[in-house]
């Protein structure tokens, strides 16, 4: 791609003139135009895309115009500059995107996920650790009120105090 400057060598045999000089016109992506002294054309920096070269001896331009040489070339791009290195590109940019958000989200919902087990095992260590704390008061409690029933002699709601008791325990 930065090879792109071209040297075109001409040879004149019937030149009227000793002063040997040549108009030039390009058509294509970058136009030029120019006389040059000598036998040479030098395109210098020319763009990618489809060229065409008249050249015409400067002697008289009438006569001059119809002695034309015409010459046809193509400079290729780099391949970063086509269509479809871009397009390709432009693939990978998406999908590396589209890949490392799906990435961040499931790693977001991993990460969630796991503060949710955490939460939901130490809400169960906590209820296990009230229920051992008060397992002890109630079922002393329990008992005090049943001996206190059998003191009172209220067997019968004594009775269905064990009754009720027993069935919870």
């Amino acid at each position: 791609h930065r090879q792109n400057d071209l040297y075109f060598n001409f040879d004149l045999l019937a030149y009227r003139s000793s002063a040997k000089r040549l108009y030039y016109r390009l058509k294509g992506p970058s136009a030029l135009r120019g006389l040059v002294d000598g036998t040479q054309v030098h395109l210098q920096n020319l763009s990618p895309g489809y060229y065409t070269l008249y050249v015409y001896p400067h002697m008289n331009l009438i006569h001059g115009r119809k002695m034309v040489i015409v010459s046809s070339f193509h400079i290729q791009p780099a391949f970063w500059q086509t269509r479809l290195f871009q397009g390709l590109a432009i693939c990978i940019i998406l999908a590396l995107a589209i890949v490392s958000s799906w990435w961040l989200m499931y790693r977001s919902r991993r990460k969630q996920e796991r503060r949710t087990q955490i939460e939901k095992l130490l809400t169960k260590y906590r209820l296990t650790a009230l229920k051992a704390q008060i397992n002890p008061h109630f079922m002393s409690n329990s008992l005090v009120a049943i001996q206190q029933l059998i003191l009172d002699n209220e067997t019968d709601k004594a009775n269905q105090y064990i009754a009720k008791f027993s069935l919870l325990i």
